[in-house]
């Protein structure tokens, strides 16, 4: 896993990259799109898939949690 807060917010990764940094199974990036459960902008040129850093950096933010009790409210 490699720092993202040493990476330009314009900077673009590939799911792999992006699962690695979050901990989860590339393969759960893509079922987040089909399936829209989790939005996480992404750029799609054919069949590649990117992400860009400041979104990653966002999502990460908007979804850190302190305590149970906010997940419950």
């Amino acid at each position: 896993m490699f720092d993202i807060d040493s990476l330009p917010s314009s900077s673009f990764l590939n799911e792999r990259e992006v699962a690695s940094i979050l901990g989860i199974q590339y393969k759960t990036l893509t079922t987040w799109r089909h399936t829209r459960a989790v939005e996480l902008p992404y750029l799609k040129i054919g069949r590649a898939v990117r992400y860009q850093v400041g979104d990653i950096r966002q999502f990460i933010s908007e979804n850190m949690r302190t305590s149970f009790r906010e997940e419950v409210a």
